[in-house]
């Protein structure tokens, strides 16, 4: 199935003005001069993103996607981060590292999440 994102405000990483994007199966196969392939038949689903922003993910090398702290006790432990959050900072790859709290987290703790995120989009490495 064919998507096509119209009048985009388009980063690559540059500025490089209003432009379309045509997506196949979640992949960026082609960006094109706004109004080119509208009139496309084979495409089957356009989206108007007026006033959108587009650019390339982010790398994030250093990620405590199961939680950090834990130096000063139980009460200086972070939470696990979520998938949005991730998203909404606009990162598409991650580096998960363990931390300094290694007894109440673990490798198969991180290796868990790291694959859930995949599941969900995300591009994710571990440190072990």
């Amino acid at each position: 199935m064919l998507k096509l994102l119209t009048n985009l405000e388009c980063y690559c990483p540059q500025y490089v003005g209003k432009k379309d994007i045509l997506i196949s199966c979640d992949k960026i196969i082609k960006i094109c001069m706004t109004g080119e392939l509208s009139q496309n038949n084979i495409i089957s689903n356009i989206i108007p993103c007026d006033g959108l922003l587009a650019f390339p993910g982010l790398i994030d090398q250093h990620v405590h996607i199961i939680g950090g702290g834990g130096e000063e006790g139980p009460i200086s432990r972070i939470k696990e981060i979520e998938f949005e959050d991730i998203i909404m900072a606009g990162v598409t790859s991650l580096v998960g590292v363990l931390g300094v709290d290694s007894f109440t987290r673990s490798l198969g703790n991180l290796l868990a999440k790291a694959r859930g995120l995949e599941v969900q989009g995300l591009t994710t490495f571990i440190y072990r």
